[in-house]
C-alpha cells in the first residue's frame, strides 16, 4: 500500500514538473523579449545625440517651452526681423518631434504628452498655412485683396491662441504612468553608460511650476517686441502664422 501510495505522489510529483516545465520557459521567453526591448531603446536613443543628451541630463520643462517661444517669434516676427524663416522653423519643430519619440518625457518634465501633441500639430498648421496660402499670395503681389486681409486676420486668431496655449503647458495627472517612465529610465541609463538615476518626482514637480510661471510672464509682457499683442482669445490650438510684407 505504501509503495503504491509512493508510487502515485512520484507521478503527480512529474506532472507537476512537466506542467511547470512550459510556464518556466514562458517566463525566460519573456525576460529575454524585455531584454532585447530596452536594449532597441537605448540603441535608438545612442542614434539620437539630443536624446542621449536628454537622457543623461534631464529634459527640463523649461527647454520645452522655449522652443514654442522660439517658434512664436519666428512666426511673429521672422527670422532676425526678416521675411519668415522655413528653415528656421523646421528645426525648430524637428527638435520637438523628437521629444514626442523620448520615452521618458513625463518623467523628466511632468507635463503631459497630450499637451505636447497638440501644440505640435498646431505649430505644424501654422506654418502650412503660412507656407500654402499667405506666402503664395504674397507673391502673387494680392495682399491689398480682401481676401488676403480676410485671411490673415484668420490665421492671426489662430497665431494667437496658439501663443496662449503653448506659453502655459498643461502638467501631467497621470502618476502611474510617471512612476512607470522613471522606472524605465533607471533600467536603460545603465545600459547607455550612464549613471542609474532620474529627477525626482519633487524636483521635476517644481521645476515644472517654476517653467510655468516664466512661460506665464513671457506671455503677459508679449512676445513680439515690436508692440504687437498677441492678446488673449480663444483657446483654440489651430494656429496660423503672421507674414512680413
Amino acid at each position: 500500500m505504501l509503495r503504491k501510495f509512493t508510487g502515485c505522489m512520484a507521478a503527480v510529483l512529474l506532472a507537476v514538473a512537466v506542467i511547470a516545465a512550459p510556464d518556466n520557459s514562458a517566463a525566460v521567453s519573456a525576460a529575454r523579449q524585455s531584454s532585447d526591448q530596452y536594449k532597441k531603446m537605448a540603441e535608438s536613443i545612442q542614434k539620437d545625440p539630443k536624446q542621449l543628451k536628454w537622457a543623461a541630463e534631464g529634459l527640463s520643462s523649461q527647454e520645452v517651452l522655449m522652443r514654442f517661444k522660439r517658434i512664436q517669434e519666428i512666426l511673429l516676427r521672422g527670422n532676425n526681423g526678416k521675411s519668415i524663416s522655413y528653415g528656421a522653423l523646421t528645426f525648430e519643430l524637428k527638435d520637438l518631434k523628437r521629444m514626442q519619440s523620448y520615452p521618458f518625457f513625463e518623467a523628466d518634465t511632468k507635463i503631459d504628452t497630450a499637451w505636447l501633441n497638440s501644440s505640435i500639430n498646431a505649430a505644424s498648421n501654422l506654418l502650412k498655412v503660412r507656407r500654402e496660402k499667405l506666402q503664395a499670395m504674397y507673391n502673387n503681389n494680392r495682399t491689398n485683396t480682401p481676401e488676403f486681409k480676410q485671411l490673415y486676420a484668420a490665421y492671426m486668431k489662430h497665431y494667437q491662441a496658439f501663443c496662449q496655449y503653448t506659453g502655459k503647458p498643461v502638467m501631467s495627472r497621470n502618476q502611474a504612468r510617471m512612476l512607470q517612465q522613471m522606472k524605465l529610465k533607471k533600467m536603460i541609463l545603465p545600459l547607455l553608460n550612464l549613471p542609474s538615476s532620474a529627477p525626482t518626482a519633487t524636483e521635476t514637480a517644481n521645476q515644472g511650476a517654476a517653467a510655468t510661471a516664466s512661460a506665464e510672464q513671457n506671455y503677459q509682457s508679449g512676445i513680439s517686441g515690436s508692440g504687437s499683442n498677441t492678446g488673449r482669445g480663444s483657446t483654440t490650438t489651430r494656429p496660423g502664422n503672421r507674414r512680413r510684407r
